[in-house]
């Protein structure tokens, strides 16, 4: 009785090949916030695609602005330009760069611009009560918005050092 007949081995190196091609790890998107999440995935592949991408751009925009201490006290409306990038440490979050056009007026023209971060959800997004980067002491209060296409639309409000509080509604369409 021979067990190594020709068929017996080409089955049983056959059945081994499959098995071990079978345990090959699968790459793709491990993140679970990411829009192309891959759940068989185990290795991660850099291939992660996340909603924050559809808002990453520069907005011209034009705003209506009120606030100070006393009610209707200043009022202006302005036209600037806004940048929106994606957060390099969280990416389904945004930073928005010139927010409300707050200004620091630093002699570094490159560091004149204030940030706040934002996150997203579906055509949305919402700025939470934080301090506004690169001021005195400014804070950003809840604030929220959309993103239509390539316009995009929002409230704002903040309060300066003095405790004054400012807020206005704005709009805008992606320039770049």
């Amino acid at each position: 009785m021979n067990l190594l007949k020709p068929q017996s081995i080409f089955i049983v190196t056959l059945g081994v090949a499959l098995f071990f091609s079978s345990c090959k790890e699968q790459e793709g998107c491990t993140d679970l916030l990411a829009l192309n999440y891959n759940l068989n995935a185990v290795k991660d592949n850099g291939s992660c695609k996340y909603l924050s991408e559809n808002f990453v751009g520069i907005y011209g925009i034009k705003d209506s602005i009120t606030g100070g201490m006393l009610l209707g006290e200043w009022e202006a409306e302005r036209n600037y330009t806004m940048e929106i990038v994606q957060d390099e440490d969280n990416p389904s979050q945004i930073i928005i760069r010139n927010w409300a056009q707050i200004h620091n007026y630093t002699d570094n023209y490159s560091d004149d611009y204030t940030q706040v971060s934002a996150y997203v959800n579906g055509d949305s997004l919402f700025v939470e009560f934080q301090e506004i980067i690169n001021t005195n002491s400014y804070k950003a209060h809840n604030s929220c918005g959309k993103i239509i296409v390539d316009s995009i639309f929002y409230d704002f409000e903040y309060e300066n050092f003095f405790g004054e509080v400012f807020w206005g509604t704005a709009s805008g369409i992606k320039i770049e």
